[in-house]
């Protein structure tokens, strides 16, 4: 896990960028001929508050700069919230609005609409961050990683924990990704099980089949890749893997190809790292300041 110690709303931003970035350095279609290929960007759950972190925004304006041609979706169940990002970025600059296309509904029932998402245009990026119904986020989850390009990202934001409310009465532990990060580490796990069986269960499995004529051992009944749906598992790419990022206690699942996700941390660290210095001295310089040094 990757530590930081700032406030949410520059996190979320550095986050984005940082994503955005790392795709199109590992993905030459997205920029260096762009040309050739359309931008595929989707966001579920639109900016409504400026100390959100600006993600409509920050997205928006990012594509503007890098991409000739772009198709940024945003996916919003509030009407309200539309209108309210919408005035937002008019504040800051009018012509952006025309760049996004908003969306009002369900966004697992907007997903499967294969006039919005389909094979024949994959998405680059993709950022999480709508309502934190368990079984809606995996959906939505699946639903993109399903169409996600050979280099895209997927980005779900808020995965610290989340108290019982009434409508769900148990602890979201991982928030917003409480049933997609168990399946992500289970099927991580699958991906490496051969090796780690062999490797330190050998004496398990040498003990059982004396105790156990003609037995599997642990993999008799294979129940593991049980709890793991078909069309998840399937979707879940093996050369893909996933990071948690953190400020504070505000964590971020970052998925993609593990090349991408490498360049992602890179570019992420960097910014941080300039960042903190930068706030170093200046707090240096109002230490010496309060203290009439300056």
């Amino acid at each position: 896990m990757f530590g930081l110690k700032r406030g949410p709303g520059s996190f979320i931003g550095r986050v984005l960028i940082s994503g955005l970035e790392s795709v199109v350095v590992n993905n030459p279609d997205s920029d260096l001929a762009r040309d050739h290929k359309c931008f595929q960007a989707l966001e579920i759950g639109c900016m409504y508050q400026k100390i959100e972190g600006f993600s409509t925004l920050k997205i928006v304006q990012f594509l503007s700069a890098h991409c000739k041609e772009f198709k940024f979706i945003s996916v919003e169940y509030n009407q309200a919230h539309i209108q309210l990002a919408k005035s937002i970025i008019s504040d800051i600059d009018e012509k952006f609005i025309e760049s996004i296309d908003f969306r009002c509904g369900a966004s697992f029932e907007i997903l499967q609409d294969n006039k919005i998402i389909n094979k024949n245009t994959p998405l680059d990026f993709v950022f999480l961050d709508g309502g934190a119904h368990p079984e809606i986020c995996l959906k939505e989850f699946e639903i993109v990683i399903g169409n996600l390009s050979k280099n895209g990202l997927v980005i779900m934001d808020d995965l610290q924990q989340i108290s019982p409310v009434e409508a769900y009465n148990a602890m979201r532990y991982f928030g917003k990704g409480t049933l997609v990060l168990p399946l992500l580490v289970i099927n991580e796990y699958l991906q490496h099980r051969d090796k780690f069986l062999y490797t330190y269960g050998s004496n398990i499995l040498e003990q059982q089949a004396k105790t156990i004529p003609n037995s599997n051992g642990l993999r008799e009944t294979d129940f593991i890749e049980k709890c793991i749906s078909s069309e998840l598992t399937d979707a879940i790419s093996a050369d893909c893997g996933f990071t948690i990022v953190n400020e504070g206690p505000h964590e971020m699942l970052v998925y993609g190809k593990r090349e991408v996700l490498n360049t992602f941390l890179s570019i992420l660290e960097s910014r941080f790292t300039l960042k903190m210095k930068i706030g170093m001295r200046i707090y240096s310089a109002l230490k010496l300041l309060l203290k009439g040094r300056l």
